[in-house]
């Protein structure tokens, strides 16, 4: 895969570029209402080419900075999403669902013993939780064809775009805060100046606005939280489907 197809893969768009370019949006919405009105077509331009550019540059930092606070994350849900949902104490699967994918990953993973009963759990937490962690990275491994597993692939998606922003939301509010205060000034000198605002610095200052009270209230771990646990729920699901094709292979039973 060379290195465009890269910058324009599904994933990488999505969940790493988009939140970027939110982040940067209130820098564009600032940028065009400096621009006089004569050359607006010029500032549009302008300022979504340098969002655009700066997305691009940035969207590997911003993924960075949610791989790095996706720690925070876990501790502040009581640990990771996958490891939650195959333990016997944590889980909120059905009983008979979570011993049927215990059942399969047993099978699959021979080389790990896991727990077989709540009581085995906890005679031994944090062993269990090592193997249920090393049971997610082979789901994670062995479902990353996102031609086989497309639905498993938006959610991890949509997971991707959650808490990428999430992570980016100091620098976010700080870039809104900074731009909401030139499209300010901006409104002001033009009052002055003519008697009354032109409408893209107002227009852009209510928009940014609408977007700092966005960040402020809307992107949290509480909202990064559902998509997390769904995609945790799609990977367990996905070790019966790893399982089937295990077994249907043609040539010798291959252990996965």
């Amino acid at each position: 895969m060379n290195a465009l197809t890269q910058i324009f893969d599904a994933y990488n768009i999505r969940a790493r570029l988009a939140p970027m370019l939110l982040v940067l949006l209130p820098a564009a919405l600032a940028g065009i209402s400096w621009f006089p009105p004569e050359a607006k077509w010029q500032a549009a331009i302008a300022g979504v080419g340098g969002t655009l550019a700066l997305g691009v540059l940035f969207a590997e930092m911003g993924r960075d900075l949610g791989k790095k606070k996706e720690q925070h994350l876990y501790k502040l849900w009581g640990g990771k999403p996958s490891t939650q949902l195959l333990s016997f104490r944590a889980s909120n699967l059905n009983s008979l669902t979570l011993k049927r994918y215990h059942e399969i990953l047993q099978r699959v993973r021979r080389d790990l013993r896991l727990p077989s009963s709540q009581e085995a759990e906890l005679a031994d937490t944090a062993s269990a939780d090592k193997v249920y962690e090393s049971c997610g990275d082979f789901l994670r491994r062995e479902t990353r064809d996102k031609t086989k597993f497309p639905l498993l692939f938006e959610t991890n998606i949509s997971y991707g775009f959650r808490r990428n922003l999430w992570a980016m939301k100091p620098a976010a509010i700080g870039i809104a805060v900074l731009s909401g205060a030139a499209c300010g000034i901006r409104v002001y000198t033009l009052a002055l100046g003519s008697g009354s605002a032109m409408p893209i610095p107002t227009v852009s200052s209510v928009l940014i606005l609408l977007l700092l009270v966005w960040w402020a209230v809307r992107i949290s771990p509480s909202w990064v939280k559902p998509i997390a646990f769904a995609y945790a729920a799609q990977l367990l699901e996905a070790c019966q489907t790893l399982e089937d094709r295990a077994l249907n292979s043609p040539g010798p039973r291959v252990v996965l």
